[in-house]
């Protein structure tokens, strides 16, 4: 479609029919199985697995409440944290993605 025409779409996400704005997912699916939650649930694991479950004791229930939506726990490259595109919604996360990287990173060199 042009942007003449009575519908179009703006970068992927916004459809404007007869003159009105409306959201619409049109290549990706919202899903909780994404790489903030999976680098949360996957950090929390190697802490615990080190030995430091009381420190992060309260990271459990969350731990918990992602794995109940199907988000997965792998260690997997910590580059992909790099690959992050940050939202206004998803800002807050990005020290914890930072300082997350850093321990997959002493990880994978442990290892």
């Amino acid at each position: 479609m042009s942007q003449n025409s009575p519908g179009f779409v703006l970068s992927g996400r916004l459809l404007l029919i007869c003159g009105r704005a409306h959201c619409k997912f049109l290549d990706n699916k919202l899903s909780m199985d994404n790489t903030i939650n999976r680098t949360i649930r996957t950090i929390y694991r190697l802490l615990k697995n080190k030995g430091l479950s009381p420190i992060i004791h309260e990271f459990e229930a969350y731990d918990n409440y992602l794995c109940s939506m199907g988000v997965n726990s792998e260690v997997y490259d910590p580059t992909a944290i790099d690959n992050i595109k940050y939202t206004r919604l998803n800002a807050p996360y990005k020290a914890v993605m930072n300082l997350s990287r850093t321990i997959l990173a002493n990880y994978k060199a442990e290892s």
